[in-house]
């Protein structure tokens, strides 16, 4: 996928593919601190969705305009 092949370009450690953006997201929380942020990107429709879910499954607070 073009996603595998823009992260086989990268030094190892430095990029992951997950097959669902909720296990991404489940990732990204375990790894995230103080210092170190989980930052969701991608297209618009990714980044709302992400969004969307953690919301739903994570209480996060809706974004401000």
């Amino acid at each position: 996928t073009p996603v595998e092949q823009l992260a086989a370009l990268l030094a190892p450690g430095e990029c992951e593919c997950f097959d669902t953006l909720e296990v991404a997201i489940a990732q990204g929380l375990q790894r995230a601190s103080a210092t170190c942020p989980m930052l969701l990107t991608g297209s618009i429709y990714a980044a709302g969705e992400g969004r969307e879910y953690l919301i739903k499954a994570h209480g996060a607070k809706p974004p401000r305009f």
